[in-house]
C-alpha cells in the first residue's frame, strides 16, 4: 500500500492531470458496483460523448473537481453504509444437484449444519440448483457461495468473480481422490463401436452442455480425434443427470453416452448396473496408478468449494479454515462421501480446454460474424450511435450559430481578433497559474510529509490547499492511525522487556532447581535399580530353592507310591502262598484218596488173580470144551498182575508226592511267616514316609509362599524402578524445557528490546 502511494505521488509530480484518470476510475469502479464490467465502460463512453463537447479543456475547474470527489466520497460512503446495513445473517450455499435435489439435500445439508455449529455467528443454508438455476443464481447474486463442477467454476471465476477458497476430497472406493475425469460408454455387445471414430453417424448422449465430467472432457478428446459432435453425430442429447445417461445406453436408447469418472462403479454398487454390461471407448491408464476408475479422458481437479465475489474477505477466511480442519469421519464428511476438503487445486488445466474449446470465458475468441457482433455488442453500438448523435447535433447547433456570430462580427473582425489574442493569452496565463498552485501544493504537501518516512510522525499535512485538501485529510488520518500504533508498541513493548527482565532470574533458577532435582531423582533410580537387583537375585535363589524342595517332594511322592506297590505285591504274594499251601493241603488230601483208591485196586487184583486161578482150573477140569475159557482165564490172570505191578508203581509214586507235599507244606508255613512279617515291616516303612511326605509337602508349599512373594516384591522393585525411571526422564526434560524457556524469554527480551529500539525511531507527540 505505502508503495503504490509512493507511486501515485511521483504520477503526480510528473504529470498533475493524472488525479483526473483517478476520478474516472473511480466513476467506473461505481458504475462497474451496479452495472458490471461491459455495461460500465458503455455508460461511460456515452456519458463522455456527451459531455466532453462541452468540457473539452486542458483542466478541469477546480470547483467541478471539488464536486466530483465530494460526490464519489458520499457515493462510496453511502455504499459502505448499505453493505453494513445489509450484511446477512443466513448465508446461502449454492449447490450443483447433479442427481436430483433430495440427493442433493441429504449429501449436502450435514456441511451446512457443520459449517453453522463452527462459525455460530452466521446461518448456513443448502440450495439445491440444476445447470441452468445455478448461473442464474450466481449471475443475481442470489449465494454466497457456490458447489459446482470445475468447468463452471472457471466460468464463474471469469465472468462473476468468484474464487475458490477449498477442494473436495472425493472419497471412492475407501480412497480419497481429488481428480476426475470422463467416460465415454457403449453396450458391451456393439461390435460396430470400438473407437472414437466408429461414434461418427450415431446418437449420443451427455449429462448437460456445462457439465465438465459429463460432456466437456468427452468433447475435449472427440475434437481432438478430429469429431465435431454438431456435424459428425447424427444426433447429440443432454440428460440432465448421470444415472439417465447411463440408464439410456443400457436400455438402447442411445448409441453411446459419457458420464464422469466413478458414476458406474457407484451404480454398479448399488445394483443398478452390471459393469459387463458396458464397453468403455478410448480407455485411457493413469500413469501414477492411483486412479483406479476407468476413464475415457485426461484427468482434472475434483469441485471446488467457491466463494461470492460480494462476500467479505473475513467470512471467506472463517469458512475456509472449518472446510480444512473438517475431519474425516465427521458426519458432514460421511455424507458428502468424501474426506473433507483440502487446499484449492490450480484450475489451469480446465481454462486450457475451454481455451481449446472456445467455451465459458473463452467462447468470444477467434472469428466472429457480423451477426454475433450486433448481438454481442448492441449496447456498445447502440451508445456510441447516440455519442455520434449527439455530437453531431450540438456541432450543428454551434457551427449555426458561429455562422450568425460571425456575420454580426464581420464589421469588427480586427478587434476581436485582438480581444480574442488577449483573452487567450491570459487564459494561458491563468492556466499557468493554476498548474504551478497544483505543482506547489504538491510540492509543499510532499515536503510537510517527507519526514513521517523517516519515522516521524508528529507531522501533518496542511488542509489549506483547495486542490489536495481531500489527500492531506487522508494522509493526517493514516498518520494519526501509525502514530497510535506506534505509541501503543512503545508501551507493550517496555512492558515485555521489563516484565521479561524481572521473570528471567526465577526462570534461571528454576531450571537451576529442576537440573538438581533431576540429579538428586537419577542418584535415588541408581540405588532403587541396585536394591531391585538384589531382589532379583533372592527371587532367582527363591525359585531354585522351590524348584529343589518341589523335585524331593516329587521324589518321595514317588518312593510313597512304589512302596504301596510294593506291599500291595507282598500282600498278593501272602494270598498266592496261602493259596498254594492250601492247594497243597488238598493235593496231599488227593494223594491220600488216590493211595485208597490204589489199595482197593490192588485188592480187586488179588481176587482177579484168584477168579483166573479158579477158571483156569475149572477149564481143565472141562477138558476139550474148555480150553477157550483157560486162555481167557490165563488172559485175566496176566492183566491182574500187569493190574497188580502198575499199583505197586503208582502206590510208590503216590508216597513219593506225599512225603515231596509235606516239605512244600512246611516250607510254604515257613514262607508265610516270613511274607507276614515283611508285610508288618513295609506298612511301618509306609507309615514313616507317609510322615516324611506330609513334611516335604509343607515345605513345599512354605516354599512356594517365599518364592510368590519373592517374585511378587521383585515385580514391585521393578515397578518402582520403572517409575523412578520415568520421573527421571522428566526431571531431565523438565530441566531441559526450563532451560529452553530461559533461553526463550531472554531472546524474547532481546526481541523486545530490538522492537522497542525500532519503535523508538518514530517521533510521536509527547
Amino acid at each position: 500500500m505505502i508503495n503504490k502511494q509512493k507511486a501515485t505521488r511521483l504520477q503526480l509530480k510528473a504529470n498533475p492531470q493524472y488525479k483526473y484518470h483517478l476520478i474516472f476510475d473511480l466513476i467506473e469502479s461505481i458504475l462497474f458496483k451496479y452495472t458490471g464490467r461491459f455495461r460500465s465502460r458503455i455508460l461511460l463512453l456515452s456519458l463522455s460523448s456527451l459531455i466532453l463537447p462541452t468540457l473539452v479543456v486542458p483542466l478541469l475547474p477546480n470547483s467541478w473537481e471539488q464536486k466530483i470527489l465530494t460526490q464519489i466520497s458520499i457515493t462510496a460512503q453511502a455504499q459502505q453504509s448499505q453493505e453494513l446495513a445489509t450484511q446477512k445473517t443466513v448465508l446461502k450455499i449454492g449447490v450443483l444437484a447433479k442427481r436430483g435435489t433430495e440427493k442433493a439435500l441429504s449429501q449436502w445439508q450435514p456441511l451446512a449444519e457443520y459449517l453453522s455449529t463452527n462459525i455460530p455467528e452466521y446461518t448456513f443454508q443448502i440450495v439445491p440448483l440444476n445447470f441452468e438455476e445455478i448461473y442464474q443464481a450466481v449471475e443475481d447474486n442470489g449465494i454466497d457461495f457456490i458447489i459446482a463442477n470445475s468447468g463452471m467454476y472457471v466460468d464463474f471465476e471469469a465472468n462473476y468473480g468468484a474464487n475458490r477458497i477449498a477442494t473436495l476430497k472425493n472419497l471412492r472406493l475407501g480412497n480419497p481422490y481429488t481428480i476426475f475425469g470422463g467416460v465415454i460408454l457403449v453396450k458391451a455387445d456393439r461390435q460396430d463401436i470400438n473407437t472414437l471414430k466408429d461414434l461418427k453417424g450415431k446418437t449420443f448422449m451427455a449429462v448437460n452442455e456445462t457439465s465438465l465430467g459429463g460432456w466437456q472432457m468427452a468433447w475435449g478428446v472427440l475434437q481432438e480425434e478430429g469429431i465435431d459432435p454438431k456435424k459428425h453425430f447424427q444426433e447429440l442429447s443432454f440428460g440432465n443427470t448421470h444415472d439417465t445417461v447411463v440408464t439410456a445406453v443400457l436400455k438402447g436408447e442411445v448409441d453411446a453416452g459419457t458420464v464422469r469418472t466413478d458414476t458406474l462403479e457407484r451404480m454398479s454398487a448399488e445394483g443398478k448396473i452390471k459393469l459387463a454390461d458396458f464397453k468403455i471407448i478410448n480407455k485411457q491408464q493413469d500413469p501414477s496408478g492411483k486412479f483406479p476408475f476407468v476413464h475415457s479422458t485426461p484427468l482434472y481437479p475434483e469441485w471446488p468449494f467457491a466463494v461470492a465475489k460480494d462476500v467479505p474477505i473475513e467470512i471467506s477466511e472463517k469458512v475456509s479454515a472449518a472446510l480444512l480442519s473438517m475431519p474425516s469421519d465427521s458426519p458432514a464428511a460421511i455424507a458428502a462421501k468424501s474426506e473433507g476438503w483440502t487446499i484449492p487445486f490450480n484450475y489451469r488445466p480446465v481454462h486450457d480446454l475451454f481455451l481449446d474449446l472456445n467455451i465459458g470465458p473463452y467462447e468470444d475468441l477467434g472469428e466472429i460474424t457480423l451477426t454475433q457482433l450486433i448481438q454481442k455488442l448492441w449496447i456498445f453500438i447502440v451508445g456510441a450511435l447516440l455519442g455520434l448523435a449527439a455530437l453531431t447535433i450540438y456541432f450543428q447547433k454551434r457551427s449555426l450559430a458561429q455562422q450568425t456570430l460571425n456575420q454580426q462580427a464581420l464589421n469588427e473582425l480586427n478587434k476581436s481578433l485582438e480581444k480574442n489574442a488577449e483573452e487567450q493569452r491570459q487564459q494561458k496565463e491563468q492556466q499557468r497559474r493554476e498548474k504551478e498552485q497544483l505543482e506547489t501544493a504538491i510540492y509543499t504537501l510532499i515536503d510537510e510529509v517527507s519526514d513521517a518516512t523517516d519515522g516521524d510522525l508528529t507531522v501533518r499535512a496542511n488542509l489549506d490547499s483547495m486542490e489536495l485538501s481531500t489527500v492531506a485529510d487522508l494522509f493526517n488520518a493514516i498518520i494519526d492511525n501509525l502514530q497510535e500504533i506506534a505509541v501503543e508498541a512503545k508501551q507493550s513493548t517496555s512492558q515485555v522487556g521489563s516484565s521479561l527482565k524481572q521473570n528471567e532470574v526465577a526462570i534461571r533458577t528454576l531450571a537451576e532447581q529442576a537440573i538438581a532435582e533431576a540429579q538428586e531423582t537419577r542418584d535415588t533410580l541408581m540405588s532403587v535399580e541396585q536394591m531391585s537387583q538384589s531382589i532379583q537375585a533372592v527371587a532367582e535363589n527363591a525359585n531354585q530353592a522351590e524348584q529343589i524342595v518341589d523335585d524331593t517332594y516329587q521324589t518321595i511322592v514317588n518312593s510313597t507310591d512304589n512302596m504301596d506297590l510294593t506291599v500291595n505285591s507282598i500282600l498278593n504274594l501272602r494270598t498266592t502262598v496261602g493259596e498254594t499251601a492250601n492247594k497243597m493241603k488238598h493235593l496231599g488230601e488227593s494223594s491220600q484218596k488216590i493211595s485208597q483208591a490204589v489199595s482197593f485196586i490192588e485188592e480187586i487184583a488179588l481176587k482177579t488173580n484168584v477168579l483166573a486161578i479158579n477158571a483156569s482150573a475149572e477149564a481143565d477140569r472141562a477138558g476139550e470144551y474148555g480150553q477157550g475159557f483157560a486162555i481167557v482165564a490165563e488172559q485175566v490172570g496176566a492183566l491182574a498182575k500187569q493190574c497188580a505191578a502198575a499199583t505197586k508203581e503208582i502206590a510208590s509214586i503216590v508216597a513219593a508226592i506225599q512225603g515231596e507235599t509235606q516239605e512244600v507244606n512246611q516250607a510254604m508255613e515257613s514262607g508265610t511267616a516270613q511274607v507276614v512279617e515283611t508285610t508288618r515291616l513295609v506298612e511301618s516303612t509306609k507309615e514313616s514316609l507317609g510322615l516324611v511326605l506330609e513334611k516335604s509337602q509343607e515345605i513345599n508349599l512354605l516354599m512356594s509362599s517365599i518364592s510368590e512373594s519373592t517374585v511378587s516384591q521383585a515385580k514391585t522393585s521393578q515397578n518402582v524402578t520403572n517409575l523412578m525411571q520415568k520421573i527421571a526422564n522428566l526431571s531431565e526434560t523438565t530441566s531441559k524445557s526450563s532451560k529452553e524457556v530461559a533461553q526463550s524469554i531472554v531472546e524474547t527480551a532481546q526481541v523486545a528490546q530490538k522492537l522497542e529500539s525500532t519503535v523508538a525511531q518514530f517521533k510521536v507527540a509527547n
